[in-house]
């Protein structure tokens, strides 16, 4: 049986807990018989043979994969998925208050290590609350030092809402638009294009209303700048602290620079990939140099050779190893670039991931070159680029 896209319908009640049983089909009946087409957030006159019925609210549509896009699908090529609900009006109740210790041995009796929680509950769905997901603007910023990954998190999260969304859209599409090359490139044109950009945006929203489309602006503070310049010549970094341009972002996610974690990890990936494209030498299983103590990781040679990751464990894993007093051996490859992520602070993600490279074709003489002389390189790199920071 074919499955047809859905309409999804909110229907606030009096009381539901008076509320006819039939109440959801006579809804729908009445919303066959009044209307041959509804569309998102269109208004809909109410029953008058209806009392309970307090509002009706188009909230979404539901396309099933099979079904054509279709800008407005009639009501009977649709399925109607009614919600009824109601807005409880009773102010929330405070829970009782808690004194959590800020630490396990603290004195309960210490004011500045005794934090004090405060919770409350309230009924929902809630008259206060009423509207709140529909003022969201969907817009969500991304902020930090350069070289921290805040695009390529971007690309990520579109290609992951692709993948959860699969069923809800027919298609998705990523577009990335540029705005410092833009204002670059087109100086004195830009706000037309600007303009353009997002006529052509929202003229795709319109032709593909089954298309699930996520717009990703890199460098937004060159775009909103023109708006701030207008006004008193700021440079456009200084329009990121502009009200007007804050207060429409839902959601503001400081990315920082890589941690100790992060950092590890980025060399991991980087020396396996180096070992696989035979940059470095393959280290000899029997020698032992990159394993940690034989309780804890243990490979035969044949291991070894075809899962060379293994050898190398994931930031986890060392944890989980040093918890259970498990040390890594210190002229491990491992341990040694452990150390090499902690005296990394305060390098960009981009810096990191270009590191290894960098450091073999500067600072080593044989290729391919040994793990030994690949670490010696790295580690003197890194104290190089930690002395270029602090200029």
């Amino acid at each position: 049986m074919q499955r047809k896209s859905i309409l999804v319908i909110e229907c606030h009640v009096t009381d539901l807990e008076t509320a006819r049983a039939t109440l959801e089909k006579d809804v729908e009946q009445y919303l066959r018989d009044e209307y041959t087409i509804l569309k998102i957030g269109q208004g809909v006159r109410l029953p008058g043979n209806l009392a309970d019925v307090q509002s009706l609210h188009v909230v979404d549509l539901v396309t099933a994969k099979s079904d054509p896009a279709r800008q407005e699908p009639k009501l009977t090529d649709l399925s109607l998925a009614i919600h009824l609900f109601h807005l409880y009006n009773q102010p929330g109740t405070d829970l009782e208050e808690a004194n959590l210790s800020a630490t396990n041995d603290a004195d309960p009796n210490d004011a500045d290590r005794t934090e004090r929680l405060r919770a409350r509950m309230t009924l929902v769905p809630h008259l206060d609350l009423q509207g709140l997901w529909e003022s969201f603007n969907r817009i969500v910023l991304l902020h930090g030092p350069s070289g921290t990954g805040k695009t390529t998190l971007c690309r990520g999260l579109a290609q992951k809402l692709a993948i959860r969304l699969r069923q809800e859209y027919k298609a998705s599409k990523l577009i990335e638009l540029d705005a410092a090359a833009l204002f670059s490139k087109y100086f004195g044109e830009s706000s037309k294009l600007v303009n353009r950009i997002f006529d052509t945006i929202e003229s795709l929203l319109t032709q593909e209303p089954n298309v699930f489309i996520c717009l990703f602006v890199d460098e937004i503070e060159s775009l909103a700048g023109a708006r701030q310049q207008t006004k008193n010549g700021n440079e456009p970094k200084d329009s990121m602290r502009d009200p007007a341009v804050l207060d429409r972002i839902d959601i503001k996610q400081y990315v920082p620079l890589p941690s100790v974690r992060i950092s590890y990890e980025i060399f991991r990936r980087c020396y396996l990939d180096l070992l696989e494209r035979k940059v470095i030498m393959p280290l000899e299983p029997d020698a032992g140099e990159d394993l940690l103590d034989s309780e804890y990781i243990s490979l035969s040679d044949e291991d070894f050779a075809t899962q060379p990751s293994e050898a190398f464990p994931t930031w986890e894993a060392m944890q989980a190893a040093v918890a259970l007093s498990v040390r890594p051996k210190e002229s491990s490859v491992s341990y040694r670039l452990w150390k090499l992520a902690e005296k990394s602070t305060g390098l960009s993600g981009r810096v990191l991931q270009r590191l290894p490279m960098q450091a073999i074709a500067m600072h080593t003489k044989f290729d391919p070159c040994s793990s030994e002389e690949a670490l010696d390189a790295l580690s003197q790199f890194v104290d190089e680029q930690q002395i270029v920071l602090k200029e």
